[in-house]
């Protein structure tokens, strides 16, 4: 049996009920939906999952207060049944065989985890145009990758339970927590694997975590790589707390508006050079490369990221 995870905090009646009902009308049926209220106090929320509380597949846990999504993520593993967990996000929509489809090729290909591609769709669940696409990776060994870039969507899944219930759960980041639970699986020797079948309509908001915090989600990243770093020198030990994790950002001024438009340019320049790339417009990429690493070392981290993406779907067909 398969555990569906979603935490549900600030999702309108329409996204969360096609998201609910995309999972309760897949082709494989063996499974349970635990739905993570993390707004206990929106009278909203509440009414929308009294509609699915009589549903035998649905189990409905409510947090005291507000959590995140780490610590509500780790409340419904530790109340999962099922022998696999599958993540969902409550925005998205998921394809009605995603759940077959990912337990066949983690099967086959005897994995700990596996994830999918995904199409990109807007607030009103419109596609968006295919140059903002994601590319899928056909890959049974995802792990090698990782310290280099992350080219797992989260909400797209599914793992044996174990290999979650032995990294003791996500760690309490605002931001990018599936990054290090991937990086500590890779340190276990986790098999991770990827279809580059579309498994998930993902919905992209402006008000989501990413959109409004993507420095803070860089340099979490950042922090989980150095944590990756730290296992493979003491033997499978790094230092994480959420005070030193706390302290990371104060160092590195998470909040320093400066800092905050600094990333934002880069990134801005980042798009651009892997724009200009897809046209064929080889000079005016290297331009837009030299702008991006001119401010200062975001530049250059994510543009090794960028081109080792671009190795990964050189390679993915043959591993």
């Amino acid at each position: 049996m398969v555990s569906v995870i979603m935490s549900v905090y600030n999702e309108t009646e329409q996204e969360l009920k096609k998201s609910i009902e995309s999972i309760l009308f897949q082709t494989y049926t063996d499974f349970e939906l635990i739905i993570v209220n993390d707004n206990p106090n929106s009278e909203s929320m509440r009414a929308i999952l009294d509609t699915y509380s009589t549903n035998e597949k649905v189990v409905i846990l409510a947090n005291e207060k507000n959590m995140g999504l780490a610590r509500s993520l780790n409340n419904g593993i530790s109340a999962a049944k099922g022998e696999y967990i599958a993540r969902m996000d409550a925005d998205d929509i998921a394809v009605p065989n995603r759940i077959q489809l990912e337990l066949d090729f983690l099967k086959q290909y005897n994995l700990d985890l596996v994830c999918g591609n995904a199409v990109y769709i807007d607030e009103n669940g419109e596609p968006l145009d295919n140059s903002k696409q994601r590319k899928g990776y056909f890959c049974t060994d995802l792990s090698k990758f990782l310290p280099y870039t992350n080219p797992i969507m989260h909400p797209t899944v599914l793992g044996k339970t174990n290999a979650f219930k032995d990294m003791g759960g996500y760690r309490n980041f605002p931001c990018a927590q599936d990054y290090d639970m991937w990086l500590r699986m890779a340190s276990k020797g986790k098999k991770i694997g990827s279809l580059d079948t579309v498994v998930l309509y993902y919905r992209i908001r402006p008000n989501s975590i990413g959109q409004k915090n993507s420095f803070k989600q860089y340099l979490t990243h950042q922090y989980g790589l150095q944590m990756f770093k730290e296992r493979q020198k003491n033997g499978g030990v790094d230092s994480y707390t959420e005070q030193s994790y706390k302290n990371y950002l104060v160092k590195h001024h998470a909040e320093d508006k400066s800092n905050i438009v600094y990333y934002q340019k880069v990134r801005q320049h980042c798009d651009l050079f892997i724009e200009s790339l897809k046209n064929k417009k080889i000079m005016q990429a290297i331009c837009y490369a030299c702008k991006a690493c001119c401010f200062n070392s975001y530049g250059y981290k994510i543009l090794y990221s960028i081109f080792m993406v671009g190795i990964l779907k050189k390679l993915t067909k043959t591993v």
